[in-house]
């Protein structure tokens, strides 16, 4: 079963590629089927095979020889390691799937905001919407914690977005209430909390080595928001027990 969860895992992210390229720019993800976009042509089956095509192919179109994007494999393979991982520790069907369906958008969202700054409300809004429909099945918070923890991330973060006279994205608004759709109220504020942590550690000092000044800067901040996500959704009872026990009694 992983391993069919695995090669389900990398056909996905064969599709979240296309995801990652058309919803930023208005496009249907369905229609036209997937074509090169500097020749057009369209690809066949046996262009499509997730890591392999792209293995096989060298990264370069089969028709027109231009070079496709690293990203495209690092993609699959970060879903079709994902899936497996995540399907492996969870404690049941109903886990599995909500682990792994919430895993797909966060990758999606991630590498769209990296490359686009941009956290679509396609997703976003889609997310929010199946956070709630799991949770009405018992998964994560159960319903009644996810209603209160996306009210929380939007409410904390609409807050700071004011604060800050609008620095704050609208779509980081919009990512913390699905996160909060998770995670629960509680433990939504220590998600915002260490993502904010994280990227600073990871901004100062990249920032700093480009020579770069971190004022004025923009940084997808929703990146560093689904990491901590993810991890608060596998251990975030346990994260909080041990910070109760040793920080915060």
């Amino acid at each position: 079963m992983t391993l069919f969860i695995i090669l389900l895992g990398a056909i996905m992210g064969s599709f979240g590629n296309v995801c990652i390229y058309r919803i930023p720019r208005k496009e249907s993800i369905t229609y036209p089927p997937s074509h090169c976009p500097r020749c057009n042509a369209r690809l066949s089956g046996i262009d499509l095979i997730p890591i392999l095509s792209f293995l096989v192919l060298r990264g370069r179109c089969r028709y027109c020889k231009e070079a496709i994007s690293v990203r495209y494999l690092i993609v699959e393979i970060i879903m079709a390691i994902g899936f497996g991982v995540l399907w492996s520790i969870s404690m049941g069907i109903g886990e599995g799937l909500w682990l792994i369906i919430n895993f797909f958008i966060f990758v999606v969202l991630a590498v769209i905001d990296l490359e686009c700054m941009l956290l679509p409300n396609k997703l976003t809004l889609t997310g929010i919407v199946i956070g709630l429909v799991f949770a009405g099945f018992g998964l994560g918070p159960g319903l009644k914690g996810a209603l209160l923890g996306g009210a929380a991330g939007f409410f904390v973060l609409a807050l700071i977005r004011v604060v800050s006279r609008g620095k704050m994205g609208g779509g980081d608004v919009k990512l913390l209430t699905y996160i909060g759709t998770l995670v629960g109220p509680w433990q939504v504020f220590f998600v915002l909390f260490f993502s904010a942590l994280l990227g600073v550690l990871v901004n100062i000092p990249l920032l700093a080595f480009q020579r770069r000044n971190l004022q004025g800067e923009s940084i997808p901040f929703g990146p560093y928001m689904i990491i901590l996500g993810m991890i608060f959704m596998i251990y975030g009872d346990v994260i909080v027990d041990f910070l109760s026990k040793y920080f915060l009694l």
